[in-house]
């Protein structure tokens, strides 16, 4: 466990003395990836295996491409103000914001709010209850992360006041769609996404003493209200407090560590090898297009794992539980693992050009799509299925891309009634 650990701290470490205390996104992706690790390596003691080893070269492969693409590419002094943040623009933005919000609220209100109903697990995954082809519950799921990113993106490089009252409005609204949404990291999420806009916008957070204590604080409560929803979770079984927080422990590295285990030490080397990726496309173009293969029916590397860690039978017909198999094991399983650690620093640079992307937009939309990139990326990487992620990021960025298009058309009709008039400056 002492080298687990300390190979664990050392990719914390490494990253954060890279970015000189700063929380950078790519932090925030190795933290999580760090916690996981520590779960390999529980696993790996119980079965006899090391898979914990190469789930560290993984993150290290990461950690490379992204610091080796960073150092090459140009950095700006100063962020620059874009010509394109026009006034029509950012009225654009924020009927869009109003958009997404209204969305959610739809989503939450239609299907019912889970952390107040008497099946809080189940009901916190009806994401197409709402209708409308699921487009709410997307809205609801990512929309509202997007938002918020965008605003204080763009609050960083205008520093208008009415950009700051968006900000908050959309910050209001994700934090209390992530209480009553019923997933026991709502609030950790809601102390992710603002870790993740401060490093995005500029103004990342930089570790000291008195910033480490109140983070962590936070991080405590809520980690404490996760614990109390864990209760009302009849799969988790915990009675009371401690055994929440026993689950808790587990939640964070042992379980999320569970498929991808399974998929490096079960899967490798069976029939499907190296077809996994081919069967996530065929699975989900045959569930949204209707696209017939003749193969019969395809499921998605996740549902393998999920129906062999479980015993779940593999059809349509079964609940298969969700899982998450991460993205180096699931690189793992298809390509092996010289491959899979190469996909992996390919993975890092691709994450460090996105940040640099987002820190020079020259646009609102940009700023808003290529931040909502970043997102999915981190996403991706803890979660894996590039598929599923890649699928959800465009329907995602193409709602939002296309609500700011109708928006920007017909802004000068409203933007006098909403005297909503930001200052920009003339570069």
């Amino acid at each position: 466990m002492v080298l687990a650990v300390a190979t664990a701290l050392l990719l914390v470490g490494a990253v954060l003395a890279a970015d000189r205390g700063r929380v950078s996104p790519i932090g925030i992706t190795v933290t999580f990836a760090s916690s996981i690790l520590i779960g390999y390596w529980i696993l790996d003691a119980r079965a006899g295996t090391s898979v914990w080893i190469f789930y560290a070269l993984t993150t290290g492969a990461m950690i490379l491409g992204y610091r080796v693409l960073w150092i090459v590419l140009p950095q700006r002094a100063t962020p620059t103000i874009p010509a394109a943040f026009s006034r029509r623009a950012i009225v654009a933005f924020r009927l869009v914001s109003i958009t997404v919000i209204a969305l959610a609220a739809y989503h939450v209100l239609a299907s019912g709010i889970p952390i107040l109903g008497p099946d809080v697990e189940v009901q916190r995954f009806d994401f197409t209850g709402s209708g409308f082809f699921g487009i709410p519950g997307r809205m609801y799921l990512y929309g509202l992360p997007g938002v918020v990113l965008g605003a204080a993106v763009l609050h960083s490089k205008l520093g208008d006041t009415g950009i700051a009252r968006l900000l908050k409005v959309n910050w209001t609204a994700y934090a209390l769609v992530a209480v009553l949404s019923g997933f026991k990291g709502g609030l950790l999420n809601v102390i992710v996404l603002y870790a993740l806009a401060r490093a995005l916008s500029s103004r990342p957070i930089f570790l000291n003493a008195v910033s480490a204590l109140r983070y962590a604080l936070l991080i405590i409560a809520a980690l404490g209200f996760a614990a109390a929803v864990s209760l009302r979770y009849p799969s988790v079984g915990a009675t009371d407090v401690p055994a929440a927080v026993q689950y808790l422990g587990a939640r964070l590295t042992v379980i999320p560590a569970l498929p991808g285990h399974y998929a490096m030490t079960e899967l490798d080397g069976g029939a499907q090898t190296g077809l996994y990726l081919l069967d996530d496309l065929y699975h989900f173009a045959n569930k949204y297009s209707g696209i017939e293969l003749g193969a019969g029916a395809i499921f998605p590397l996740d549902k393998v794992v999920s129906a062999g860690l479980y015993g779940t039978p593999l059809s349509d017909d079964s609940f298969i539980v969700p899982v998450t198999v991460g993205a180096g094991p699931g690189f793992y399983a298809d390509f092996g693992p010289v491959l899979a650690i190469i996909a992996m620093a390919v993975v890092g640079a691709v994450y460090a050009y996105l940040v640099h992307r987002v820190l020079g937009a020259r646009t609102v939309l940009g700023t808003c799509t290529l931040s909502l990139s970043v997102y999915f990326l981190n996403i991706f990487l803890v979660n894996g299925s590039p598929v599923y992620g890649a699928l959800n990021f465009a329907v995602v960025t193409a709602l939002i891309g296309g609500t700011y298009v109708a928006c920007y058309a017909t802004s000068q009709v409203v933007e006098g009634a909403l005297r909503f008039g930001p200052k920009v400056p003339v570069p």
